[in-house]
């Protein structure tokens, strides 16, 4: 199935960094991202920095200071 989508530049970029930071095309992030839209998962797995993303989306905007435990 062929779906044509038109979205607002902003999105796009934002799509576009998304897919990057995981190291997928637009294309493939998108069709994970309706993947899980509908229970189905992911068609290529999302490499661990995405799911440290997720884990911490949370906390996204607080001025937060971590240090680390030797």
């Amino acid at each position: 199935m062929t779906i044509t989508l038109e979205i607002r530049p902003e999105i796009e970029a934002e799509l576009a960094r998304q897919a990057q930071a995981n190291g997928l095309k637009v294309e493939t992030y998108i069709e994970n991202l309706i993947a899980r839209a509908t229970d189905r998962g992911p068609t290529v797995p999302q490499s661990s920095a995405q799911d440290m993303v997720e884990l911490f989306m949370p906390l996204r905007g607080l001025n937060l200071d971590f240090e680390r435990n030797n």
